[in-house]
């Protein structure tokens, strides 16, 4: 009897990967909605620097920072 390799892994673990690295930052700007929403008003030093670059990104862009604000008011 002939035994056959089996492939484990292969494209499926790459395209799973390469899916995590797309979403990821989808993910991580969607989330201040609702850590905004747990949060009330109360921002800590945590949630103020973990969200540092949406910040940043919102004094330099008006229209990011319109979009923010819409997203932020659906959640608080």
């Amino acid at each position: 009897m002939e035994e056959r390799e089996k492939k484990s892994g292969g494209w499926g673990c790459a395209i799973g990967l390469v899916l995590v690295v797309l979403f990821l930052p989808v993910l991580y700007v969607l989330s201040i909605g609702p850590v905004a929403w747990l949060m009330g008003n109360e921002a800590t030093w945590w949630s103020e620097a973990f969200y540092y670059p949406l910040d940043q990104l919102a004094a330099h862009s008006k229209s990011f920072r319109d979009a923010l604000g819409w997203y932020l008011e659906f959640w608080v």
